[in-house]
């Protein structure tokens, strides 16, 4: 009986480990996400206003730099609808 409440006791502690790097992780990618929240409009402001100064003295640079640009912005919309997808099905989920 004692050799089983000892293994009962190893796997509660190693559940409690497994959870807790869970947890961990989450909290680091919620960090992740606010930095990036903060950081992005940062960008996209500066890199606007840096087209807008291109456009009046370097037009074919402005060219080069949207190339970029572009797929950057399509990741984030795209990124932006999987997740109001997700959204969406989980809600269906929760309706039925």
């Amino acid at each position: 009986m004692g050799s089983e409440k000892h293994a009962k006791a190893r796997v509660q502690t190693a559940n409690t480990a497994a959870e807790h790097a869970t947890l961990q992780s989450e909290v680091l990618e919620a960090k992740i996400q606010i930095i990036q929240a903060q950081v992005e409009p940062h960008f996209l402001f500066n890199t606007m206003a840096s087209v807008e100064y291109l456009i009046e003295t370097n037009p074919p640079r402005v060219s080069a730099m949207q190339k970029p640009l572009i797929p950057y912005l399509r990741a984030g919309v795209g990124r932006g609808i999987d997740i109001v997808k997700t959204y969406l099905d989980l809600l269906k989920m929760c309706m039925k």
